[in-house]
């Protein structure tokens, strides 16, 4: 007997093929959301790990300009006053009104040989001359100056110019980086003649803009917008020399806020020292906020960093 196969050759219904593109629809969309969340938070987590960094570019940068300051600071050079006086490390503090909604912030002046903390030492005694060339301890101090640079040279025991009382300055107009050589060109361009005065072994050599107040100033304050720092933003910048020869850099971009307290040789803090030549620590505080991720996360991620710098130079 002969089985007889029957083959149904109906098709889906409308009903089962609209349950199944549902189904995949409602798939789809969770897919979708997924992906579109780790989306927004890689996103704004890029943003937040910028934040971060930025702080501590903000944080190294003011903490070594601070370890720093008073370096090198001829003791004659005192201008007198307590709040910006040229033997003091930190030369002066303020604080700002409130900004944007982001409260007070603080500023602070620091006194250095060299804003840009370019330094060489010499090796060998010599006799002053214009121009003169000098032996220096390290081919990679020599390699810290360029053709052009102002120069000034310190006497670090008394912190002392050996140029003359008034001090002179130089023009580096030469530099040999042969390390048997190892040496720099200078050229005086006044106020003092250096000829026949002597520079010692162990006397240093600092850059100094031609035309900048001695000491040089560093200045750190929060500022927004300007042709310096991106629109809608809040920035660090490190002002140098205001008044002579300024020179102002953004250190780092999404900062909304700097806060600095001052410990005294008292053991005391205060935002504001009477005298800043007492300062013996200044507690930085940084804050840091995202700006182009503000709608996925719905609204500003703010980030801290807190950090006690001693001064070394007083």
């Amino acid at each position: 007997m002969m089985k007889r196969h029957i083959l149904d050759t109906r098709g889906f219904s409308l009903i089962e093929l609209l349950i199944v593109m549902g189904m995949l629809t409602l798939v789809l969309v969770a897919v979708y959301s997924l992906y579109d969340t780790h989306s927004k938070s890689a996103y704004v987590q890029e943003e937040v790990v910028d934040v971060q960094q930025n702080l501590r570019i903000a944080m190294d940068s003011i903490s070594r300009d601070i370890k720093m300051s008073g370096i090198l600071i001829p003791l004659t050079d005192n201008a007198g006053t307590a709040d910006n006086r040229e033997d003091s490390a930190v030369g002066h503090t303020t604080k700002t009104g409130a900004d944007a909604g982001f409260g007070a912030t603080s500023t602070i002046t620091l006194n250095a040989a060299s804003a840009s903390g370019q330094y060489g030492r010499i090796d060998e005694d010599m006799l002053g001359a214009s121009p003169m060339t000098l032996k220096l301890d390290d081919v990679n101090a020599v390699s810290t100056f360029n053709s052009g640079n102002s120069v000034r040279i310190i006497r670090p025991q008394d912190r002392t110019d050996p140029a003359g009382p008034n001090g002179t300055f130089f023009t580096v107009t030469g530099m040999n980086l042969d390390p048997a050589v190892k040496s720099i060109t200078l050229t005086s361009g006044g106020p003092d003649d250096p000829t026949g005065r002597t520079f010692r072994k162990g006397d240093l050599l600092v850059a100094s803009p031609s035309g900048a107040s001695h000491p040089n100033s560093i200045r750190y304050f929060v500022t927004s917008g300007g042709p310096t720092c991106p629109a809608n933003q809040f920035c660090i910048a490190r002002a140098t020399n205001e008044g002579t020869v300024p020179d102002t850099q953004i250190i780092a971009t999404n900062i909304t806020n700097l806060q600095l307290s001052y410990i005294l040789d008292s053991g005391a803090e205060t935002d504001a020292p009477a005298d800043p030549a007492g300062v013996r620590a200044v507690r930085v505080t940084i804050t840091g906020q995202t700006v182009a991720t503000q709608v996925q996360s719905g609204g500003p991620k703010t980030k801290q960093i807190t950090s006690v710098v001693k001064v070394r130079n007083r």
